[in-house]
């Protein structure tokens, strides 16, 4: 059995073309999508840490045949995808949009993460790297304690303006 795997890369620089060329009988580089394939976006809001995502893929079929669809997202380790694999059969010029949630644990450090996005289309097998930023929940006892010190001020506030119009 064979298969040809692709990686989708803008273009190649020319001093990186020897770390690049050098695995070329085993790794297909091509700098385009496979024919009838549209890589219609991805949607996934700012990641909390500790919360189920929900992220959103758009994906189009612009041939005038149906294909097999399959993707995965490979995740820094400990984090989660539910589903793991999303496996569909795309009619001809059809936009589908598939929702996945992304789990990230709650000891995550804030920050910027690559997601590869590894796509099946009938045969070829392409990866594309995907940006995501984690950040970390927002303190519930802090924002509390803020509103909390907000009304105390404020109805202490109150109290002096209203003792001063008593006042004689």
């Amino acid at each position: 059995e064979s298969r040809t795997v692709s990686y989708a890369v803008g273009n190649i620089l020319e001093q990186f073309t020897a770390y690049i060329y050098w695995p070329i009988r085993e790794v297909n580089v091509i700098t385009g999508m496979p024919s009838g394939f549209k890589f219609a976006g991805m949607n996934i809001p700012p990641l909390i840490a500790g919360r189920s995502n929900v992220a959103t893929l758009s994906v189009e079929n612009i041939d005038i045949n149906s294909h097999r669809f399959q993707f995965q997202a490979e995740l820094p380790k400990g984090w989660k995808a539910d589903p793991e694999r999303i496996d569909a059969n795309i009619s001809a010029k059809q936009l589908k949009q598939f929702k996945f949630s992304v789990m990230v644990p709650e000891d995550t450090l804030p920050g910027n993460y690559i997601i590869n996005l590894v796509f099946a289309w009938d045969e070829n097998i392409f990866i594309r790297e995907f940006p995501v930023t984690v950040s970390k929940p927002l303190n519930i006892y802090l924002v509390l304690a803020i509103v909390f010190a907000a009304a105390a001020v404020t109805y202490a506030v109150y109290k002096i303006k209203k003792q001063k119009r008593e006042r004689p």
